[in-house]
């Protein structure tokens, strides 16, 4: 009888430890899915913080406006601060009249912002992909768990984008990169 008992209590130990796995297992879903929403909502505010920032600075004014928008299609492409200083020593070469302390404070602006949202994109891939793998159908155990409470309870399609700018989508297209040039005028700019 004492072994029935002992052989009874390590039946109900397993049972109860195996529900709270389950129940850990769907928490930590439910807590991943509210992550992705989060770091979405990081990225958006981080391109919006950059438009603002620049425009409380007083870059975007007048002629600027143009050379700003050149510069940010420019930034999008390469994501990186060289990226920018690319941009500024060219619009310099076609502007000298620009001040430099207008050209700095638009490098240094849209780099840091850029690499902020650079970030907070790829901590959102990041998370996206977890999720993905581990609510696969063929992942064993958490695939299941994930099947039976109906996980992902939301559409990880639309949190696993990249925003780039239509010359770095034309480019994963079609496959070639054509050269930028930031000075030739928008199809919209010569209607």
């Amino acid at each position: 009888m004492k072994k029935f008992l002992i052989g009874l209590g390590v039946v109900a130990l397993l049972g109860f430890l195996a529900v709270m796995y389950v129940f850990s297992v769907k928490r930590s879903f439910v807590t991943q899915e509210h992550k992705i929403v989060t770091l979405q909502k990081k990225s958006q505010n981080s391109l919006s913080t950059m438009t603002n920032d620049l425009k409380s600075k007083g870059f975007v004014e007048g002629r600027y406006v143009k050379m700003l928008e050149m510069a940010l299609d420019k930034l999008s492409s390469a994501r990186k601060l060289n990226g920018a200083l690319a941009v500024v020593n060219a619009i310099k070469e076609d502007n000298p009249e620009v001040s430099d302390d207008i050209l700095k404070g638009i490098m240094n602006a849209i780099g840091g912002h850029y690499a902020k949202f650079e970030s907070d994109q790829n901590a959102t891939l990041d998370a996206v992909k977890i999720l993905r793998d581990q609510t696969d159908p063929d992942n064993p155990i958490l695939g299941d768990i994930a099947k039976y409470y109906g996980f992902p309870r939301i559409n990880l399609d639309d949190y696993d984008k990249v925003v780039m700018s239509k010359a770095a989508t034309k480019a994963f297209q079609t496959g070639e990169l054509e050269a930028v040039n930031p000075f030739e005028e928008s199809k919209a700019e010569k209607e």
